[in-house]
């Protein structure tokens, strides 16, 4: 409901209909309006990240689980793809007008780019990788990069456009981290996604 209506124009009966409870019982437990927003937000937003912690955790290769990383991230299902992106816009646009969204903000982004870094210097430990930045400088540009294309996918996922996001992630990290062959391997027209 959260997705469908928009934080700001989700209402007791929308999440009361959608969960097969009564509206007194949800307001039993969050007074205000507000509050059931911001938690039904944050708890979407946790539900994720932790997902994707938990998915990585058997991934033994560096490189699997970046690229792993990037293609949860983008989300490759079509059926899930929007959906998820909405709640990442509605969450964003939320936490620019609430300080405590906003401070969530900060502790999931350093959660999704400590992942990232995480696998980077694991392969630069194991000689897989030959950085040509700091861990951190390259995580922090491949987060970036992800959010850039989600906001795209979200309002505009014509076919193709997630794969093509994830190519241009990949080459990105291919090239900063020096892996396999050095020059980029995906090869789609990229324009589609302008």
């Amino acid at each position: 409901m959260l997705i469908q209506r928009g934080y700001e124009g989700l209402r007791y009966r929308d999440v009361a209909q959608q969960a097969e409870v009564p509206v007194a019982s949800l307001q039993h437990y969050f007074p205000n309006l507000a509050d059931l927003r911001r938690e039904a937000l944050l708890h979407q937003v946790h539900t994720e990240v932790a997902a994707l912690a938990r998915d990585i955790e058997g991934i033994a290769d560096p490189w699997n689980k970046l690229r792993h990383i990037v293609a949860s991230t983008v989300d490759l299902d079509p059926a899930q793809r929007r959906g998820e992106w909405m709640l990442w816009l509605e969450y964003w646009r939320a936490a620019a007008h609430d300080s405590e969204i906003a401070a969530d903000n900060r502790v999931s982004e350093q959660a999704l780019r400590g992942m990232l870094e995480s696998a980077i210097e694991q392969g630069a430990a194991t000689g897989a990788f030959r950085p040509l930045a700091e861990a951190g400088t390259i995580a922090l540009t491949v987060l970036a990069m992800i959010d850039g294309f989600g906001i795209q996918l979200a309002i505009n996922d014509a076919k193709g456009n997630a794969e093509i996001a994830v190519g241009l992630v990949e080459d990105y990290a291919r090239l900063m981290l020096q892996v396999g062959a050095s020059v980029p391997s995906f090869q789609a027209d990229y324009s589609r996604l302008a």
